[in-house]
């Protein structure tokens, strides 16, 4: 990707481009904090980005748009679900919180019983947090890990489970982030909250 007409280069030590980062400004793509040079790392302003019905997921659905996919679009917002599903003749909206294991349990249900057995998975809820972790409350730690990891694991179960009883294959994909791989100042809760969904969809590639 470029950004003011320069690329954007991942360097060691530094934030890079991340999958985030492919997502519409304000919506989809990672949110920049850094520590000022010479300064201490409390000194950098708590920031936080929401990302759900978001710019990948949205740039994804427009994509499958050109194919014979059926798209089932799943937000907690379905105002904004409703036109895209405009511009997506062959898709159906189902209004839901994946963040909980009721709210996926729903959505998978709602999909049986409508289009059948899905095969491909594109789990696109995320949101994060920029700050030091000794400026980071529980609340907000549990928010950023229910919203990425949480609900990656409630989403991800059923779709496997199904799949491997009806001995059926698919596909499934996940949104991470640089700050897993490299260490990134003050992000702390999102690293450890994206790494957890890093760690999970390797085990369930071994796994099936």
């Amino acid at each position: 990707g470029h950004r003011r007409g320069h690329p954007i280069r991942a360097r060691r030590g530094r934030p890079g481009a991340s999958a985030n980062a492919r997502g519409r400004r304000g919506s989809g793509h990672l949110a920049g904090g850094r520590r000022r040079p010479g300064g201490p790392v409390s000194r950098c302003r708590p920031a936080r980005r929401d990302h759900r019905s978001g710019g990948i997921g949205h740039a994804l659905a427009l994509k499958l748009a050109s194919t014979d996919t059926h798209c089932v679009l799943v937000s907690r917002q379905t105002d904004k679900l409703t036109a895209l599903q405009a511009l997506i003749p062959n898709s159906s909206v189902i209004e839901a919180d994946v963040t909980t294991a009721d709210g996926a349990a729903f959505v998978w249900q709602q999909c049986l019983s409508t289009v059948g057995i899905p095969t491909l998975l594109a789990h696109c809820v995320g949101n994060t947090h920029i700050a030091a972790l000794h400026k980071t409350p529980l609340e907000i730690w549990e928010d950023v890990r229910r919203v990425n990891l949480d609900s990656s694991f409630y989403v991800l179960q059923p779709f496997t489970k199904c799949l491997a009883n009806n001995k059926m294959t698919g596909s499934a994909v996940f949104v991470s982030s640089v700050v897993t791989q490299i260490g990134v100042a003050n992000h702390e809760a999102i690293a450890a909250a994206k790494g957890g969904i890093d760690a999970l969809v390797q085990s369930a590639a071994a796994t099936y």
